[in-house]
């Protein structure tokens, strides 16, 4: 007999939420199938039913036992228009309710995380397939990732401040994309060959009086790297300097 993994995220946060408010701003709570759920939620039938399934482990969507599946209106009506601090919250909440999660998330805080850590885990103390024990790990690390959980020494914290940061999950997709020319992935590596290690992000509001700026060399590999900061930086824009770069570092591997 085929093993069945249990019930696990499928899809990541961001992607659920899009599919979420898709169906909502055009359909409202309004409770549908699955080809229903394909068209307004703009994902393809295939992947629906892990969308629907994953939305309403997250809480965000209602399963209406043999009729389909609605839009939970009041997180979809504060996703699409939070107030301050309201998403994080929202984030959070759908990040702790799927079962697997709780146990998860009691299972790795406080200690060093791996993908493959996670997965042999899943294995051995919850049954899981080995594939859905891969899909499961990748899921619950962009998440955990992304709300920043996760420290520069991949360390799970689960009472960490939430820190968004959607780079995450992007930059996992553009690594896992298949199916590209070859043209296309030579192109793409040349350009990423000559990205500046290091990127320059305004710390200050664009219209503030931020004053001149001036050059840092750093020096890796015995190569010069160059960035701008402001003449009369101060504690807290060094601290922020520091934070996202200990970001790029923990994000970078």
């Amino acid at each position: 007999m085929r093993k069945r993994s249990s019930s696990y995220p499928g899809k990541n946060l961001q992607d659920v939420e899009k599919f979420c408010i898709s169906v909502f701003e055009k359909v409202g709570d309004t409770v549908l199938k699955y080809a229903d759920l394909a068209k307004h939620g703009g994902v393809p039938v295939r992947e629906v039913d892990t969308f629907a399934s994953t939305a309403t482990q997250y809480g965000w969507m209602t399963a209406v036992r043999g009729k389909g599946f609605s839009a939970n209106s009041a997180i979809c009506r504060a996703l699409r228009t939070p107030k301050d601090g309201e998403k994080n919250a929202i984030y959070l909440t759908a990040f702790q309710s799927p079962v697997i999660y709780k146990w998860l998330i009691n299972h790795v805080n406080g200690k060093l995380v791996t993908e493959e850590g996670l997965r042999i885990d899943l294995v051995r103390d919850k049954d899981f397939s080995d594939p859905g024990s891969k899909q499961a790990t990748k899921i619950f690390l962009e998440n955990a990732k992304f709300l920043g959980l996760i420290d520069a020494d991949n360390n799970f914290n689960a009472g960490a401040e939430i820190v968004i940061n959607p780079e995450v999950i992007k930059e996992t997709k553009t690594k896992s994309q298949s199916g590209s020319s070859p043209s296309t992935t030579k192109k793409a590596n040349i350009q990423e060959k000559h990205k500046s290690p290091i990127q320059h992000t305004p710390l200050h509001d664009s219209n503030s009086n931020a004053g001149s700026m001036k050059k840092l060399s750093l020096y890796v590999r015995g190569q010069e790297l160059t960035f701008s900061v402001f003449e009369n930086m101060t504690q807290a824009d060094w601290d922020a300097v520091i934070k996202q770069i200990q970001n790029i570092k923990a994000f970078s591997k």
